[in-house]
């Protein structure tokens, strides 16, 4: 931008031009401190970016140490436990194995196989029986 200045004997009035290089100055002075205040506004936004970076950053790093650290109790927990129900397990086995033997011990205790010839003579003994039944009942008429 240009300003009509005055015409002087020898060229521009320099009353004119010294206030034009004042308003000049004035207006890149102006310029100036907006481009330093813009530039400090920008250190300071990337400032606090960085902050915010840096925050978000460890605050994700505790979540992940959070997590794995709960991750590896609930492991270990969940390891005890497995190993409780193993030793049940192992502890039902063994109640198992010693009802089966104290039921065998029992059965062959207590009960015979009975086999064909067995029955043959349960069954002659109960025609005996019967018989002397019969006779008896016959000899008291």
């Amino acid at each position: 931008m240009h300003d009509n200045f005055n015409y002087v004997k020898k060229g521009y009035d320099p009353i004119s031009v010294d206030a034009y290089v004042d308003s000049m100055e004035a207006s890149l002075k102006a310029y100036t401190e907006k481009e330093a205040t813009i530039n400090k506004a920008i250190i300071s936004a990337q400032a606090s970016a960085d902050i915010l970076i840096n925050n978000a950053q460890n605050t994700a790093d505790n979540i992940i140490l959070n997590a794995k650290t709960q991750a590896r109790d609930m492991l270990k927990n969940y390891e005890g436990q497995v190993s409780d129900l193993m030793k049940l397990l192992n502890t039902q086995r063994h109640f198992l194995k010693n009802f089966q033997q104290e039921y065998n011990m029992l059965v062959s205790k207590y009960l015979r196989d009975i086999g064909d010839t067995d029955i043959a003579i349960l069954y002659n003994t109960i025609d005996n029986m019967e018989e002397n039944l019969r006779n008896f009942l016959a000899g008291e008429q």
